[in-house]
């Protein structure tokens, strides 16, 4: 029973890396359009990295605290990826 659980969670990761994948092509092509005058590659970039120094930086705090992770903790990238994403074209669309 443990087995078919643990294949379950490596199976959700495989998922949610590649839907963090698809999430950032969709952000690259979208806001990387072939102008160059509307050409926001750098902005993608910057807010996925972004996104990457906050889940990492967060997790780091709350395991030097002495927290622990639990199962609704493995949504957090998706809220991550979702807030961030947002904020990108919103910015983009500010700019504009």
């Amino acid at each position: 029973m443990l087995e078919a659980v643990i294949q379950d969670i490596n199976h959700d990761f495989t998922l949610v890396s590649s839907s963090i994948i698809l999430v950032c092509i969709y952000t690259f092509l979208m806001l990387g359009t072939f102008s160059t005058i509307h050409c926001r590659v750098i902005v993608a970039f910057t807010g996925i990295v972004c996104i990457l120094l906050a889940y990492f930086s967060g997790f780091g705090f709350m395991y030097i605290c002495g927290g622990k992770s639990t199962g609704v903790h493995q949504l957090m990238p998706f809220l991550l990826v979702g807030i961030g994403v947002d904020d990108m074209f919103v910015m983009c669309n500010a700019i504009d």
